[in-house]
């Protein structure tokens, strides 16, 4: 059979504020050397070195391609301790393969094609318009701090990452679903696959009041979800504590001995040690990237982790269709939710 010669794709609308210029513009190196680097990589190998008499998890799905293909330096850098090496790397994140599957859109430079930059700046202007068609908020929001190496487009005075539309808005249907919810205690966000730590931040941002974030990943992910959370909650001024689980289990008495907000990382292998029950299971892309003997073993110990509400599993934040005019009535439609009292699957 002879390979297929086109491929289906989804019809974009043009913006008329999109540029090549705007995205090489976005894309200007922010690289930033703090001295708290050094000390949050020395707690990587830390982790890493005592992590591995355990066993680590092994990808599958996308994520062992990946791997595979992209991160041999990084593996390598882990396994030999070198902390001058993990700490350049985590400092030009998001323009290395550290975070190779974990952003939706690559850097634009001066030898990415006109017509390359040109889509990088149209998807993010779509994005941010339907964010800010569905969220009402100041933008500033959007603005992520200078921790790596990152890019995107500079709207205003606020430099906007590839996902970090989708991500707020995420953040804000969770949020909205926590506060119809009606009970004692610190409420729990459990992320299963929270790549490099946006969603987990957005919601950091517009929380109120305390909250637990549980993020179950891979270890090398959980990494660099450590730099990202750890150094932006620094530099935002944010009274959130991240913390490493595995042993002992994270239990509901863990969760309530802080009065703030706490981080919890957790790696995929230790899944089963969190025993404190959640509000909400919440998932963007990862069962998409995960084999299906993993999706199953996951959704098998959601009820055993005490999940008491939705597992939320995201839609696509689709840019504008040519087809049809965007209003807010069609997107409240297209990510509609379910009432957290429902213990079924949904859409945001």
């Amino acid at each position: 059979m002879l390979p297929p010669q086109t491929h289906p794709t989804i019809s974009v609308k043009r913006h008329p504020s999109a540029s090549a210029d705007l995205a090489r513009h976005g894309c200007v190196d922010r690289s930033t050397a703090r001295v708290g680097d050094v000390l949050l990589t020395t707690d990587i190998l830390r982790q890493w070195e005592a992590l591995k008499v355990a066993g680590t998890s092994v990808p599958t799905g996308e994520w062992s391609w990946i791997f595979a293909h992209y991160h041999s330096e990084y593996e390598d850098v882990l396994n030999h301790g070198d902390n001058d090496r993990l700490c350049a790397l985590l400092r030009t994140c998001f323009r290395n393969n550290l975070t190779a599957g974990l952003v939706s859109q690559c850097v634009c430079d001066d030898s990415t094609p006109d017509n390359a930059c040109f889509d990088f700046a149209n998807n993010l202007l779509l994005d941010f318009d339907t964010w800010t068609e569905l969220c009402d908020s100041n933008r500033s929001i959007l603005d992520v701090p200078t921790v790596g190496n990152p890019y995107g487009l500079t709207i205003g005075n606020a430099v906007i990452m590839p996902d970090t539309p989708r991500h707020d808005y995420h953040a804000k249907r969770l949020a909205s679903l926590l506060n119809v919810r009606h009970r004692d205690g610190k409420r729990t966000i459990l992320e299963i696959g929270g790549g490099y730590g946006g969603a987990c931040l957005q919601f950091l941002r517009r929380s109120s009041s305390p909250i637990c974030w549980i993020n179950v990943d891979l270890e090398q992910n959980l990494f660099v979800s450590y730099f990202f959370i750890a150094s932006c909650i620094k530099l935002l001024e944010v009274p959130v504590r991240v913390r490493w689980g595995g042993l002992p289990a994270l239990t509901r008495d863990l969760v309530e001995q802080s009065q703030n907000s706490e981080v919890w990382l957790i790696p995929a292998r230790n899944h089963h040690l969190i025993e404190c029950g959640s509000d909400i299971a919440y998932n963007s892309t990862s069962f998409s990237e995960m084999s299906r003997t993993s999706i199953e073993r996951t959704c098998k110990r959601l009820p055993r982790m005490g999940l008491s509400s939705s597992i939320i599993r995201t839609a696509p934040f689709v840019r504008g269709h040519s087809r049809r005019e965007v209003t807010r009535r069609s997107w409240q439609r297209n990510f509609q939710s379910i009432k957290p009292s429902t213990k079924r699957c949904a859409e945001l």
